[in-house]
């Protein structure tokens, strides 16, 4: 099945509360997991596998790859330039949330602690995504990467 959202996210505890929470408030929507970036970068690469509606990213994945590293080469590919990013982190930090939009996030979200606020958080971000959020079909623009 072609995932609706990709979550990539290191803690298998959150990737399942999120996927839980997914599809809790959206049972139609499809949810694909990566705990490790580069397999996510690997299947939104692959020209013969469908890219999802939206990718949400956990900012903080390990000591050798971070969120915005992630993000940095989804933007630099011509096949994911325009694809949906949700940046999540646990950090209440200004510069984090700048950083995101400087690359190109379409939305940077603090993560709540509770597990309750973060289903509602999730339910809320996969309607808007997959539900409401009109998608471009293309051509890609003359600014995006030829990669």
């Amino acid at each position: 099945m072609v995932p609706d959202i990709l979550i990539i996210d290191d803690s298998r505890d959150d990737c399942e509360l999120m996927t839980w929470a997914l599809n809790k408030a959206l049972p139609e929507v499809v949810v694909d997991v990566c705990r490790e970036p580069q397999e996510a970068l690997a299947k939104l690469f692959d020209e013969s596998v469908p890219l999802p509606r939206a990718v949400i990213l956990d900012v903080h994945l390990s000591d050798h790859v971070n969120g915005h590293d992630v993000l940095r080469e989804i933007r630099a590919h011509r096949r994911t330039y325009h694809l949906p990013v949700i940046v999540l982190t646990g950090y209440p930090d200004v510069g984090l949330s700048e950083l995101s939009y400087q690359l190109r996030a379409n939305s940077h979200v603090l993560k709540p602690v509770e597990a309750g606020d973060l289903s509602e958080l999730m339910g809320r971000i996969g309607h808007y995504w997959t539900t409401l959020n009109a998608l471009p079909t293309g051509p890609f623009p003359e600014s995006a990467p030829s990669s």
